[in-house]
């Protein structure tokens, strides 16, 4: 409900309200997690998730200080995703590997495509470093199981569509889809980890 209200008030331009909204929906989903998952591996997870949220706020200024800021928030967070899911893995069976390389190939085209533009706009080597790692923590997740992996997956479908939507054609649409799959990706990342122990 909050999500869908933060798209709505987005859509209809009531930034006030957007701007608690946001925060609020992420906040829930660190709700979820901290509820879902125990001991240590719920730390690491929290802090990921609170990396998020700090990303979503940097972002949120709509300067590019602001899109650095929150492009190093969210490569920290994808970081400790990725040492969160190998040190998983090693447990699991190889799941869901067969669906990795045809989504990575459909997937990743898309976003190199998206982030083009961005490459020619903010600092290269970040842009390339961010790239790598998002790409690396996508394959980490499906390693460790199905729901994580496409939460992943939708995790490269939002940072593509936001790249789109800042360096080339910015529009409500692309809003709309950067914020569903955002928050579908950490949610299904968090609902992979109770789901991973059964």
């Amino acid at each position: 409900m909050s999500a869908s209200l933060a798209i709505l008030v987005d859509w209809r331009g009531h930034r006030p309200a957007f701007l608690a909204l946001k925060p609020l929906t992420t906040l829930l989903v660190v709700a979820l997690a901290a509820t879902n998952t125990t001991g240590m591996e719920n730390l690491v997870l929290l802090a990921a998730l609170l990396l998020c949220l700090l990303g979503d706020i940097a972002i949120m200024q709509e300067t590019q200080r602001g899109f650095l800021g929150g492009l190093l928030s969210f490569l920290l967070a994808h970081l400790i995703l990725i040492a969160l899911f190998l040190h998983r893995a090693d447990a699991m069976p190889l799941l869901a590997m067969h669906y990795a390389v045809p989504l990575a190939v459909c997937v990743f085209a898309a976003i190199g495509a998206a982030l083009v533009p961005a490459l020619r706009q903010i600092d290269r080597p970040a842009a390339l470093v961010y790239t790598a790692v998002l790409l690396t923590m996508s394959f980490a997740a499906f390693r460790f199981s199905t729901l994580a992996g496409f939460g992943a997956a939708m995790f490269v479908l939002s940072d593509a569509v936001l790249a789109y939507k800042t360096f080339r054609h910015d529009s409500r649409i692309a809003q709309a889809i950067v914020l569903t799959t955002y928050w579908l990706a950490i949610t299904l990342i968090v609902d992979a980890f109770p789901a991973s122990l059964i």
